[in-house]
């Protein structure tokens, strides 16, 4: 008699393929016909089992948002650690690609969430603050002639943080007029200064 072993289910990567679903639903349908039914039906699995993986989709919901927020942060410091340029680096926190702008959909769908859920707001504030960081580090590597003042140092990574999601929702809401060159061109008027630490 022939034994059947019981399949071996990678538990991180269906999460994994849970929240891709998920993702590409809110995408597609917005953040109001993300269910869980419809995620189970497009992932052929029965609810049951998306409920093993997520307590509810408020949690769900939660985990398609920091995921988010990692694949934006994972894009900027690998054009760091690539050592690109200072404007090339803060590009990729622009929507250029099809991933990128993917991520600015999904982050704006949230806001409310950021607005109305102590968690999506902290985490909010918190990836923020990382972000702000991350810039410092890219001015102060390309040895950016900068005040020693450490107020003028954060009013200074606060505004080039703005001016990068003012452009990408600009992008987002009105992709004609704001393609990839007028997203540039705006960054570099506005960053102009940087155009000489290309490396």
């Amino acid at each position: 008699m022939v034994s059947i072993l019981p399949r071996i289910v990678d538990h991180d990567e269906r999460r994994r393929q849970v929240v891709g679903i998920a993702r590409n639903i809110l995408l597609e349908y917005g953040l109001e016909k993300l269910t869980v039914r419809r995620i189970a039906e497009s992932a052929n699995l029965s609810t049951a089992i998306i409920s093993h993986y997520f307590r509810d989709k408020r949690e769900l919901m939660l985990f398609i948002f920091l995921d988010t927020l990692e694949i934006a942060e994972s894009r900027f410091a690998q054009a760091v650690e690539a050592d690109l340029s200072t404007t090339a680096c803060l590009q990729t926190l622009l929507p250029t690609d099809q991933e990128s702008r993917n991520n600015w959909k999904v982050w704006i769908a949230f806001w409310n969430m950021t607005l109305t859920d102590r968690e999506f707001r902290q985490q909010q504030v918190a990836r923020t603050e990382n972000t702000l960081r991350m810039i410092r580090g890219l001015l102060d590597r390309n040895a950016h002639p900068r005040s020693t003042d450490e107020n003028e140092k954060d009013v200074e990574e606060r505004r080039i943080f703005a001016v990068l999601v003012g452009i990408a929702i600009q992008a987002i809401h009105d992709p004609e007029s704001w393609p990839v060159e007028q997203q540039s061109r705006v960054l570099e008027s506005e960053f102009g200064r940087f155009a000489d630490m290309t490396r």
